[in-house]
């Protein structure tokens, strides 16, 4: 019975402890831009019957792109055209090619504001490639210090795709005359 108790006394005094570390991996967000401008309801190649849009919807649901990056990161999806807009993952199947300009660098700048104070993994960038609106995107690029992936839907060999800026005619003119339009 003593030697028992000497030795909790011996125990104590050398103060045990057990040292117990568990890791916690918090993942980083990704934001992910998909294009849902007008452009992107344009065939996707010249004897496809898909558009550009259906294509990168099929990328990121069929291919498993979407549940790929969401099981590495903190994966945040949204659509632009003229403003990068929130979307969830369920989202991006019913997803239309209706709007009016592409401003990628507004996009990316709209994305770098919201996460401002939050570190970000990077950026993917899934679109055509046809910028309609705002700045050149490699400047908005450069600032945000960024790694910013770019994903090319359609075939850019095959289908141009044109738009007519404006059209500058007189406000009358006479009937059997000539008449200069300029497009």
């Amino acid at each position: 019975l003593r030697l028992l108790a000497f030795t909790l006394i011996i125990l104590f005094l050398t103060n045990p402890t057990i040292l117990l570390q568990t890791l916690q991996k918090i993942p980083i967000p990704l934001a992910l831009l998909l294009d849902t401008s007008e452009s992107m309801g344009l065939p996707a190649a010249t004897s496809a019957e898909t558009t550009r849009l259906r294509q990168a919807q099929d990328l990121l649901i069929e291919g498993r792109v979407l549940d790929t990056l969401a099981r590495d990161f903190d994966l945040r999806v949204y659509r632009f055209a003229e403003h990068a807009q929130p979307l969830t993952r369920d989202d991006v199947a019913a997803l239309a090619a209706d709007g009016r300009a592409t401003n990628v660098a507004q996009s990316l700048a709209d994305v770098q504001q919201e996460y401002h104070d939050t570190p970000l993994a990077g950026i993917v960038v899934i679109s055509d490639g046809i910028v309609t609106a705002g700045e050149v995107p490699t400047e908005t690029v450069h600032q945000t210090g960024l790694p910013v992936v770019t994903v090319g839907m359609g075939d850019p060999d095959h289908y141009r795709d044109i738009q007519v800026a404006a059209i500058e005619a007189p406000n009358f003119a006479f009937i059997h005359n000539p008449t200069e339009i300029e497009v």
